[in-house]
């Protein structure tokens, strides 16, 4: 799907990621080998069943995440902790997904908490955006200062994005 999903398109979406980090923290994967959210997005669901279905897969989700230790060992894209990782990468994307459904219906946008948002950005501009493959060819300054003290500044171009941020 493009930029201009549908609220099924999104929920299905929404629904096979969930399942996809479940299968891969609840089988302790060591590689994308489960084939990514593709791999989970569901044949013939009658919009009926839709909402039951997307529930059982962020049931499946937080079920598998409270049952891997701190220490799990699991396939991700970024350095660090994978519990950490997967639950950080979940919150974040039900959050966007959440305001893509919101923001198509028209009304209003219901507010993301503060840390959540920061983490949101941080994770997009810090982790994402620094990743060498993602890199662009012409040089760019990005200055993020929302309104509450907390700033990014990202030089793109060149080999690798860097980001710096701060509060204040």
């Amino acid at each position: 799907p493009g930029l201009d999903w549908s609220v099924r398109e999104v929920a299905v979406h929404t629904g096979a990621v969930h399942r996809w980090a479940a299968d891969i923290i609840g089988r302790r994967l060591p590689d994308n080998r489960s084939g990514g959210s593709r791999a989970f997005l569901p044949e013939g669901l009658d919009d009926s069943d839709l909402p039951t279905w997307l529930l059982e897969g962020v049931t499946g989700l937080v079920a598998a995440l409270e049952a891997a230790p701190e220490s799990l060992e699991c396939f991700s894209f970024a350095p660090g902790p994978a519990r950490a990782f997967w639950i950080r990468r979940q919150v974040h994307e039900t959050t966007v997904h959440r305001i893509d459904v919101e923001a198509g219906a028209g009304g209003m946008i219901t507010p993301v908490p503060a840390e959540v948002a920061h983490d949101g950005l941080a994770e997009l501009v810090g982790g994402f955006a620094t990743e060498p493959g993602l890199a662009i060819g012409t040089a760019a300054t990005l200055l993020l200062a929302p309104t509450d003290g907390a700033w990014w500044h990202v030089d793109l171009g060149g080999a690798r994005t860097v980001t710096r941020s701060g509060v204040g």
